[in-house]
């Protein structure tokens, strides 16, 4: 006779059952708690030796069943649905009255009037301030706008200004080509005068808008000093070294005098000496002839020597200064200023 059926759970718990009903025997778990997976089954009787079934029957060998489980399943009577609500209210009730009694300790009840005409408060501010930006916005549009026109404007104005310059400029270009010419006009005559009373004075000649006079005779400084000054002149300075030199080759060519011979070199006494001061050589006017000018020939001046005059060494097209003593006798040149 079968006694009962034995039931397991997949991690092998045996379960109980409320046995064998309607032709199905029914397993006593509840859904919420039940494990998913492979559940099994057997029937077990009590006396093996007297079951109506024997050891090879399929019901005495172990059955086993899938099981899957969703979601716990809460099931509730209307007692204990009506009692969970009631707690659940009465906790929110108990946390709302713990928050008001929190809300009144912190003073808010006070200050939400105060708090409320402070963010009126912000809020006008606010729109104030709005109103600020928005005319400041205004404003900036506005000078915007007079810039531009300011702009044009000057952009017009210097259009008229640059034509109205180019105008006065061309104007002005032909003024100054007019006075050049005038002026010119005037130096030619001035020149031409100053030609005419140089070729006055006997034995002088006009060279480059200079008169010169290349003397006939030779003599020492002193002597040649006074025959130029005779004349309202004074021995010639060669202060300008390209103008100066191309004057006196000139001078020299026109007289057909070659100057004082010396060991094969000619020379002509000039203007320039250091007598008031050694090696500190100066022309007629006072103008300096430095130890550095180009002027001065090989190894010249010569240091520690009686030679405080110069003459000019004229080897055409070449022109040099040698200092040389006061008293040589030497042809010399006057420069006569007018």
């Amino acid at each position: 006779m079968i006694e009962t059926v034995c039931l397991c759970d997949p991690a092998g718990r045996t379960l109980s059952s409320h046995g064998f009903e309607d032709e199905y025997f029914y397993l006593d778990v509840p859904a919420d708690t039940a494990d998913p997976g492979e559940y099994s089954c057997h029937l077990d009787c009590r006396a093996p030796d007297f079951c109506c079934l024997d050891d090879q029957s399929p019901l005495r060998s172990r059955a086993h069943l899938q099981v899957h489980t969703q979601k716990k399943v809460e099931v509730m009577s209307m007692q204990s649905v009506a009692f969970h609500t009631f707690s659940q209210l009465q906790q929110q009730a108990s946390e709302f009255t713990r928050n008001v009694r929190n809300f009144q300790e912190l003073g808010w009840s006070q200050n939400a009037v105060a708090a409320t005409a402070h963010l009126a408060n912000v809020q006008s501010k606010s729109d104030t301030g709005l109103n600020k930006v928005e005319n400041l916005d205004n404003e900036l549009k506005r000078i915007l706008e007079n810039a531009r026109n300011l702009i044009f404007k000057t952009d017009t104005w210097m259009s008229a200004f640059e034509e109205k310059f180019s105008a006065m400029e061309g104007k002005f270009m032909s003024q100054v080509d007019n006075v050049s010419q005038i002026v010119d006009r005037i130096r030619s005559r001035q020149v031409r005068k100053d030609e005419h009373r140089c070729l006055q004075k006997d034995g002088y000649m006009w060279h480059l808008e200079s008169c010169l006079k290349v003397s006939t005779y030779e003599a020492n400084y002193v002597a040649a000093k006074a025959a130029c000054r005779k004349d309202g002149a004074h021995l010639f300075d060669l202060k300008l070294p390209d103008l100066d030199v191309e004057r006196l080759r000139m001078a020299v060519i026109e007289s057909k005098n070659n100057g004082t011979s010396i060991r094969g070199y000619y020379y002509f006494m000039v203007g320039a000496n250091d007598i008031a001061s050694n090696h500190t050589f100066v022309w007629t006017d006072g103008t300096p002839l430095p130890l550095s000018s180009p002027l001065w020939g090989p190894k010249q001046p010569n240091p520690g020597k009686d030679e405080d005059c110069i003459w000019a060494h004229i080897d055409l097209p070449q022109v040099s200064l040698h200092d040389f003593s006061c008293d040589t006798q030497a042809y010399f040149i006057c420069q006569y200023d007018i």
